[in-house]
């Protein structure tokens, strides 16, 4: 999770929803993304990388709210 720590984003993870992969948001000007830790290593790795993406595509939606994605695309 190199990438998110070069854009100072702060990572946790959350055992709370099975089917919720991951979300990110901003307060107080920090960036967060929660990754599901019941995922496997690989794929909280695309979460990961998917909810960078997130912040910087998006960063004015997620100010607004969270972004939360219960499906993720496989190429």
């Amino acid at each position: 999770m190199n990438l998110l720590d070069a854009v100072n984003v702060d990572i946790r993870e959350s055992y709370s929803y099975q089917s919720l992969k991951g979300y990110c948001y901003i307060a107080n000007r920090s960036k967060f993304v929660v990754i599901n830790g019941l995922l496997a290593p690989a794929e909280k790795r695309i979460v990961a990388a998917h909810e960078a993406a997130h912040l910087i595509l998006h960063k004015d939606l997620i100010k607004a709210a969270p972004l939360r994605d219960f499906t993720l695309c496989y190429l």
